[in-house]
């Protein structure tokens, strides 16, 4: 019974360590993996080449790289307080290995590969530029392949120590135009990162007022955050990807703009509404679901898409989700507008936490078991 116990405990504490390992090598600091593996020549632990399916791991960067990199003549043309900087070792292992704790690291025999970052601020219109050391000290920038959404892919030759500078411009404050019931308008025109266009001489409408009076009038969109929403998994499946996803959750309604910009009802006709929605370009795959009335049924409403824009036309309003892909950024869900059921990826210190309480319900139950098999004897 004893070597059973210690069994269990020596095999609840391999899966401990494996799972840490594997953790620390996806991210490092702020920076992480995009889960994607590639197929390179590289020299193996006997000294033989051969194609590999191989996964980058990330760690701390040395002080001396650190300083080489930031001497480096590039950096001083780049730098500005407008950057962030993410520095980090990048290392090549090959991915059958990439559960086993004493996995070694492999060197490029040739050719190139990218690899994928998720790295936080990037954006469509960020300045990026990744910097490399080769083995001679000398210090190279590489072809950046992609960069948005919080998402950078670079092309390399060679490994190791590697910056990622991110430069962005200085945000100005926008706000809509309040210059007619400001307050009250100021209010409804924005939630978290998503703001409606003010309609400019507005929308002409027949609603229905809280008096229950039938008017025409002229309406402007009124946001609330959100009351429904869609998980990561279930937004992969209607945009149709497998990469992140950008989840916004939102009350629409509408008001009276040309009396108190008191709430109506939409009785008859139908109101354009455009969104300001980070990161969209008219390329971007987007979907807008509508609950009708804030019932069950739901319809996913045709979109126009320019540059940083959505625009849907409604004939009833209430729950409003927006899903953007963001096609090869990694596998996570954001809401920065109502709440989204998207599951994140935990952080390597939270990955830990769940891990040891696994071990811990798998340890009590087996001991639990082996408690029930001794009181039947």
């Amino acid at each position: 019974m004893k070597k059973i116990k210690l069994a269990v405990l020596t095999a609840a504490f391999s899966f401990l360590l494996g799972m840490e390992a594997m953790a620390a090598g996806s991210s490092e600091g702020n920076v992480q993996w995009d889960g994607n593996s590639s197929t390179v020549s590289v020299v193996t632990s006997d000294g033989s080449v051969s194609e590999q399916e191989v996964i980058p791991v990330f760690s701390s960067i040395s002080g001396e790289d650190r300083g080489i990199i930031e001497a480096s003549h590039f950096w001083g043309e780049v730098y500005n307080e407008n950057c962030s900087v993410y520095m980090l070792n990048v290392d090549l292992v090959l991915k059958s290995e990439k559960d086993n704790p004493d996995r070694t690291i492999v060197h490029m025999a040739g050719g190139t590969i990218r690899i994928g970052f998720g790295v936080p601020g990037v954006t469509p219109d960020s300045k990026v530029t990744v910097l490399h050391k080769k083995s001679s000290g000398q210090v190279e920038t590489v072809r950046v392949v992609a960069a948005h959404n919080n998402y950078v892919q670079a092309q390399f030759t060679s490994l190791s120590p590697v910056a990622i500078i991110v430069e962005n411009e200085p945000k100005e404050e926008s706000k809509p135009d309040t210059s007619d019931n400001s307050d009250i308008y100021e209010q409804g025109a924005q939630v978290g990162d998503i703001r409606v266009k003010k309609s400019g001489a507005g929308v002409q409408a027949t609603v229905v007022r809280a008096d229950g009076q039938v008017v025409t009038t002229i309406v402007h969109p009124f946001l609330m955050p959100g009351t429904r929403t869609v998980s990561l998994e279930q937004a992969q499946k209607i945009l149709g990807t497998k990469s992140g996803c950008a989840i916004y959750a939102l009350d629409l309604s509408i008001v009276d703009a040309a009396g108190d910009y008191s709430q109506v009802t939409l009785k008859e006709g139908a109101v354009p509404v455009t969104f300001y929605v980070p990161g969209v370009t008219p390329q971007s795959r987007v979907v807008v679901r509508h609950w009708i009335n804030g019932t069950d049924k739901y319809e996913d409403v045709p979109v126009e898409l320019g540059s940083g824009t959505v625009t849907a036309t409604f004939t009833s309003f209430s729950p409003v989700v927006i899903m953007v892909a963001q096609d090869g950024a990694p596998v996570t869900a954001t809401a920065t507008a109502g709440t989204s059921t998207g599951r994140v990826s935990p952080k390597t210190a939270e990955s830990s936490w769940i891990y040891v309480v696994e071990a811990v319900a798998l340890l009590s139950f087996l001991g639990l078991a082996v408690c029930r098999k001794k009181a039947h004897r």
